[in-house]
């Protein structure tokens, strides 16, 4: 139990200074999401996470706990599930708090979810984790900035154009908001949870490159 314990205090202590070294930063820090979004969620709240290169970031500073629920998959080499099995979640759950975490890429694949949310005016709350790339793919290019380059030119960067998911969810009649600066995560997470209907926070965070 000393070891473990040991080895918890180190692992916080490491985390916590990867968390302050970013804080401010933008592109906005993905730990500092994940941190607001955990004092704003309510205790028993369901998190449905399709965010996969923002997955780790999201359960080392979400604190889950007993009624405090976190759905996800392990890396099946597909995507776009996670808005219908957020939907389909807060239907079975009506009286449940229930929060989408996806992906930009993610988001991309399973775009038409935001018609269903409009149409039946499902109150669930996106949050989008936008880091412009389809990272997953990206960070298979490891080693050196020509590497990661080639990554970029063969389709790994979702840019030319960027897409502004909250102006998407608009088009449907959602309630969308863009936060790309770290002060106004916490107001529009605000105005996303106090939606009676759907909700999109669209989060321009850092990309999360490994070059090892």
């Amino acid at each position: 139990m000393e070891c473990i314990r040991k080895a918890k205090q180190q692992a916080n202590a490491e985390i916590e200074s990867r968390v302050s070294q970013g804080w401010d930063a933008t592109p906005i820090n993905a730990a500092r999401l994940a941190r607001t979004m955990d004092r704003l969620i309510e205790k028993d709240a369901l998190i449905v996470n399709e965010s996969p290169t923002s997955k780790d970031i999201l359960m080392a500073n979400f604190q889950f706990a007993l009624g405090r629920d976190y759905f996800s998959n392990s890396s099946g080499g597909y995507l776009g599930w996670g808005l219908g099995a957020a939907i389909g979640a807060k239907l079975a759950s009506p009286k449940r708090r229930v929060v989408a975490c996806l992906g930009d890429g993610s988001t991309m694949f399973g775009l038409q979810g935001l018609w269903t949310l409009a149409k039946y005016r499902i109150p669930l709350v996106v949050i989008v984790f936008n880091n412009r790339a389809y990272m997953a793919v990206k960070n298979q290019f490891r080693g050196s900035e020509e590497r990661i380059r080639i990554a970029a030119e063969m389709g790994a960067e979702i840019s030319g154009p960027e897409i502004n998911f909250a102006r998407l969810a608009e088009t449907f009649g959602i309630f969308g908001e863009r936060v790309e600066h770290p002060d106004a995560i916490e107001p529009a997470l605000k105005r996303a949870l106090e939606q009676s209907g759907p909700a999109l926070v669209d989060v321009v965070i850092s990309q999360n490159t490994r070059k090892d």
